[in-house]
């Protein structure tokens, strides 16, 4: 369970840090050292926004599960697409 939560912690920082300096540069955000000015705070907002969306999606799974064993007790056929 640790290895596959680091997998995805560093597979989800590459993705971000590699996106933000690829659209910084071709947007011409960067400065003369090649460095992007509050970069600690568009890594924040990715963070936070990462963290909502990860509860949320959990919060509409669990939501999902329940009425679908709802329905599973009252006998109803469900087509999962």
């Amino acid at each position: 369970m640790f290895v596959v939560l680091f997998t995805f912690l560093f597979v989800d920082m590459f993705d971000t840090v590699g996106t933000l300096v690829g659209v910084s540069s071709k947007a011409g955000l960067l400065d003369d050292e090649g460095k992007l000015p509050k970069a600690k705070q568009a890594l924040l907002s990715d963070a936070i926004g990462t963290t909502f969306g990860a509860i949320l999606v959990l919060q509409l799974l669990q939501h999902t599960l329940k009425v679908l064993r709802v329905l599973q007790k009252v006998d109803v056929q469900v087509l999962l697409l």
